[in-house]
């Protein structure tokens, strides 16, 4: 699996018109990786986690949201593979 900044910036070469984005929770309870990622952005007011994200997954969850506001949620994805599944 590419690590998960490779993936990303592959994603948003690709796909000129998106962007691809890695957010997580405040605090202190992930990976060492994650804590240490500064291009981790930090849902410091639990936007997401209260409007896409309310129920919990231990691996973490992906969304891509789109223009209008809907979006295409998938639980316990880990290594954001949902970004694959865009041609």
């Amino acid at each position: 699996m590419l690590n998960s900044k490779k993936h990303i910036k592959d994603f948003n070469d690709k796909h000129p018109e998106a962007i691809a984005l890695n957010f997580r929770e405040p605090g202190r309870n992930f990976n060492k990786l994650k804590l240490w990622d500064d291009s981790i952005i930090i849902d410091e007011n639990l936007f997401l986690k209260n409007k896409i994200f309310k129920k919990k997954r231990m691996c973490g969850n992906s969304a891509i949201i789109l223009n209008d506001g809907s979006y295409v949620l998938r639980s316990s994805d880990p290594h954001f593979d949902l970004l694959d599944a865009i041609k």
